[in-house]
């Protein structure tokens, strides 16, 4: 009987209250591993020990059948689409995602913003209160951000970047240095930008933290 991904499953399948502990894994039954690599094993093998469990299989699990009498079935092609998700970014092998990977990403788009904050503060403090020197007509701000750009340049063939897009969850270079300068007060004055340039952003839309 074809069993289901446990992304179908609308409820974790352990504990239950009333059911039975889910079997040990050679990991928790110690196995001659040191506690710490012990711990490593069950916490990858669980996922594919609950995934066969009874609760995963369609027919004998009356939660999903409620579920996908609710919804229409829409329930199964979330999970379909979750497992083709998980079979692409393991290239063909099934690599069960363990956490919300564009949560993670979100998080370094937002210390970007606040990162460059920080070091646009201490790059003043090095100053010591003396104004920077213009170098090739540039100011000490425009070089500031000048270089946090350029550390985002590449250059990237279409096919290559769509495959990024694809299978990355991290945003693109690009918007990670556009993204994070339209939120910095000190950039618009640094360039000069005006409504109507494209990078500009009007303050009540700008993210400032710190």
């Amino acid at each position: 009987m074809t069993r289901l991904h446990p992304s179908l499953h609308p409820a974790p399948c352990w504990p239950r209250t009333g059911a039975p502990s889910p079997p040990p894994t050679p990991a928790s039954r110690g196995g001659g591993r040191d506690p710490k690599t012990a711990q490593k094993v069950d916490f990858y093998a669980r996922p594919f020990v609950d995934a066969m469990s009874p609760s995963n299989v369609l027919l004998t699990n009356p939660e999903v059948l409620r579920k996908t009498a609710e919804t229409g079935g829409e329930n199964l092609l979330r999970g379909l689409s979750n497992l083709l998700s998980d079979l692409e970014r393991g290239r063909g092998k099934l690599t069960i995602k363990m956490t919300d990977l564009d949560a993670f990403t979100l998080g370094e788009n937002i210390a970007d913003n606040s990162g460059l904050a920080i070091a646009y503060k201490a790059y003043h403090l090095s100053l010591h209160g003396k104004p920077a020197p213009t170098i090739d007509g540039m100011s000490g701000d425009a070089r500031f951000y000048r270089g946090f750009a350029a550390e985002w340049r590449s250059k990237v063939r279409e096919p290559a970047e769509i495959v990024r897009i694809k299978t990355d969850p991290h945003s693109p270079g690009e918007f990670r240095a556009n993204g994070t300068l339209r939120n910095q007060a000190p950039f618009y004055s640094a360039y000069n930008v005006q409504p109507g340039d494209g990078m500009y952003l009007a303050p009540d839309k700008r993210v400032t933290i710190w």
